[in-house]
């Protein structure tokens, strides 16, 4: 009986785009606003945060995310 390898793929949690703009990962982005994974994809699915999805996976420029929570700070202070 032989044995079998698996491969492993793995995706880094950010990369950067041609413009020179951090690409983040679903669990980057959670880290960084507090959130679980699904409730990220959640929020982009529903328009709330800008995201790109490629497949299975969802992508966002962390110069959409920094306006996401600022937008979210402007709008407890009021």
């Amino acid at each position: 009986m032989g044995t079998q390898t698996q491969s492993c793929v793995r995706i880094p949690m950010y990369c950067f785009n041609a413009t020179g703009d951090r690409l983040l990962r679903t669990t980057g982005v959670a880290r960084r606003i507090g959130k679980t994974p699904r409730m990220v994809r959640y929020l982009a699915e529903a328009g709330l945060i800008a995201g790109l999805k490629h497949g299975k996976l969802w992508f966002f420029r962390e110069s959409d995310v920094i306006r996401y929570v600022r937008a979210r700070e402007t709008e407890y202070v009021q």
